[in-house]
């Protein structure tokens, strides 16, 4: 300990030797003026005795020298005490300096032994607080501690545990290979650190993070072994939900693409070793949009989920069954070879061909029967399916190809009807590729691609109007009523004509239908507000409408905001939409036509007769007109089928106070069949040919249409 040398300004004695020497430099004046004050006082003091006495000289003499050695004698006297005072003196302060230190020094070992104590304190909290589980052994790898977190994780107490060897929470899976590095690693390296399974009290497994450290004493030997894990359960618990969630879809549990494709490139790698075909099956819920948007998202999720189900109870259990999206699924159809004699080159295709063609009938047969749904929207759903097929390797040997030309054969089993399954041919491929060529080229004309869809950027395409007449009586063209609106595209690529029998459907099928119409409603409109204007009343433009477009939200505000900026009403209007249509889905269109009607527009049902007619519909759609599909009019007049046909249509609508309209008259016998049964409004290439706007109004002259 640091002290300070002036115990002056201390107050704590020095050591002994430098204060004895600081006593006598201090007295010895003091014991020298005493010494003299002493001899001088016997001195006088005798002499005076002498002289009183009458002594003579001599005896005066003799008494003042025995007073001087008495005076040396109590001079030595005072002297020795004083010196024996000091020295006790000097020796106390030294033992109270001595016991200063050894205080100060109790004092600093009292701290520090509180401090160590404190910190074991804290230490033996924090061991016994610490999330991880810690065991401490000893030189015999006998346990001596463990801490709560080691009670809970492993479920043994403390007391079962204390000299138990660790061993007891051996899990049998690391074998003695194992121990033997881990204990190298020790002995080498002084820890060890690694993940390792351990056996709890019950007897279930479970992984941990360990690092074990040896202790050594100052002499180099091991005294303790301290390990610390803590339980992996969890994290590994965690991982396993990630990675279940990387690979399978979430709401099905089943396969999604990411798994889908592992697998099917791995089929196509054994597969080319082998000479195995490989299939792959795209299967998407027919009508399913429909189903989402009437009963609502938690009733799709849940046919989305029982659809799963189906599918993979009726594949094999072997085969893998994936989501990839939406109502799309795929299967992974391996080991297609049946016999047990091997084939090659044709023989196998047809042979994987026919076991294919067994596993899609089968998932088509099985969406024939409800589905059954759980939770607050169960019950019945009915979808059916409609399934692609591409088998490898004709069909593709990459994941990319087998997936495109599946994709393709699910597209031709939708266009051939749906409920049904369908494999990839070249043929389809190239209808595919022209649905592609034209979609592309639609998605140009109407600058959807670029964002717009406005007039300015609506380019190649056109109106040509067909003129509609009501017989005369002595069966001639007669009065010209009105026109029908039909739609002309010229491809942007090449500017070469493309057929609405080509081009409608696949606008209906992107919903491309939706802009276009109404480009279609607007253009129609402005060349009924001119025949209006050069003064012709009565006359009526009809439109065609898609069930795409009447099922469209906002599709009758849309229609009357045209009308009203191009200054048309709808009693200028005829919207027709085909029969086939409307039934698609009677009650949602049945709606949709109400609230157009509400707002004046009249209805023509096109096509009457072809699709799956209901008289109860007819009735409550309320139609103005029904036209005549040109099939029954090709049949006329020699058919007599086609004959009763017309005449039954055209009496039927009379009774329900409609008009009929028959299309496509090409021949006067046609013309005057026609006449003879009551057809009310006329129109054909006999009459006229769809013509642009302004051969149209060549046609007309005021007045010509009556109201």
């Amino acid at each position: 300990m640091l002290f300070s040398g002036d115990d002056s300004s201390s107050g704590v004695a020095a050591p002994a030797g430098e204060g004895t020497f600081a006593v006598e430099r201090r007295w010895r004046p003091l014991v020298l003026v005493v010494t003299l004050a002493a001899l001088s006082f016997a001195g006088l003091f005798a002499a005076g005795l002498g002289r009183e006495n009458g002594m003579g000289t001599p005896l005066v003499m003799a008494l003042g020298a025995l007073g001087i050695v008495a005076g040396l004698t109590l001079a030595a006297l005072v002297h020795g005490r004083v010196r024996r005072h000091e020295v006790l003196r000097s020796q106390v302060r030294q033992r109270t300096w001595e016991l200063e230190q050894a205080r100060h020094l109790a004092e600093e070992q009292a701290g520090a032994l509180a401090a160590t104590i404190r910190d074991l304190r804290v230490a033996a909290r924090v061991i016994e607080h610490s999330v991880d589980g810690i065991i401490v052994t000893d030189a015999d790898n006998r346990i001596v501690l463990v801490n709560r977190a080691f009670t809970e994780i492993s479920g043994y107490a403390a007391d079962e545990v204390m000299g138990q060897d660790p061993r007891l929470l051996n899990s049998g899976r690391q074998g003695p290979e194992f121990y033997r590095v881990m204990w190298r690693a020790l002995r080498d390296e002084g820890s060890w650190t690694g993940e390792i399974w351990n056996r709890r009290k019950d007897g279930t497994l479970y992984p941990e993070w360990l690092r074990i450290t040896l202790l050594r004493d100052e002499a180099g030997a091991i005294t303790h072994h301290i390990a610390v894990f803590s339980d992996l359960t969890a994290k590994k618990e965690a991982e396993e939900r990630n990675r279940h969630l990387s690979y399978h879809d979430p709401l099905t549990g089943l396969a999604n693409r990411a798994l889908l494709i592992g697998r099917v490139r791995l089929a196509l790698a054994n597969g080319r070793r082998t000479g195995e075909p490989v299939a792959l099956l795209l299967l998407d819920l027919d009508h399913f949009k429909l189903l989402n948007d009437t009963r609502g998202h938690p009733t799709g999720d849940a046919a989305i989920i029982a659809a799963g189900e189906r599918i993979r109870r009726t594949v094999r259990p072997g085969d893998t069954v994936a989501r990839l999206g939406g109502d799309e699924f795929a299967v992974i159809l391996t080991g297609l070879s049946q016999g047990s004699t091997p084939l090659t080159g044709a023989d196998r295709r047809e042979e994987a061909l026919a076991a294919v063609g067994q596993v899609a009938e089968r998932l088509v047969a099985a969406f024939q029967q409800p589905l059954m749904l759980e939770g607050n929207g169960g019950g019945e759903v009915r979808l059916a399916c409609s399934v692609g097929v591409a088998v490898a390797p004709a069909d593709g040997d990459t994941w990319e190809a087998l997936l495109r030309h599946a994709d393709v054969a699910l597209y031709a089993a939708k266009h051939a009807g749906r409920d049904r399954y369908h494999f990839f041919t070249p043929e389809i491929g190239d209808r595919v590729r022209d649905r592609t060529w034209i979609e592309e080229g639609l998605r140009l004309s109407l600058g959807v691609a670029s964002g717009g869809g406005d007039d300015a950027e609506v380019q190649g395409f056109s109106l040509a109007y067909q003129p509609q007449y009501r017989p005369a009586a002595h069966g001639g063209a007669g009065v010209l009523m009105g026109a029908e609106a039909l739609l002309r595209w010229n491809h942007p690529e090449d500017l070469s004509p493309v057929s609405p029998a080509r081009f409608i459907p696949v606008a209906e099928e992107t919903g491309l239908i939706v802009p276009l119409g109404d480009w279609v409603f607007r253009t129609a409109c402005r060349t009924a507000r001119k025949v209006r204007e050069r003064g012709v009343v009565g006359f009526k433009m009809a439109v065609n409408l898609s069930a795409v477009q009447l099922r469209d939200k906002g599709c009758g505000e849309r229609l009357l905001q045209i009308l009203t900026e191009e200054g048309c009403t709808p009693a200028d209007i005829a919207l027709e939409i085909t029969e086939s249509a409307l039934m698609g889905d009677a009650e949602g269109n049945l709606q949709a036509v109400h609230e157009l009607r509400a707002n004046g527009f009249r209805f023509a049902i096109d096509d009457f007769g072809t699709g799956y007619s209901s008289l109860a519909y007819l009735r409550k759609f309320a139609a103005a007109y029904v036209k005549i599909d040109k099939s029954f009019v090709d049949g006329l007049p020699g058919d007599d089928a086609s004959r009763q046909i017309v005449a039954a249509v055209i009496a039927m609508a009379h009774h329900l106070g409609l008009e009929t309209i028959a299309e496509g008259i090409e021949t006067q016998p046609q013309l005057d069949c026609l006449h003879e049964l009551g057809c009310d409004i006329i129109q054909g290439y006999l009459l006229g040919r769809p013509m642009p706007e302004a051969q149209l109004m060549a046609l007309l002259a005021p007045a010509t249409a009556p109201v």
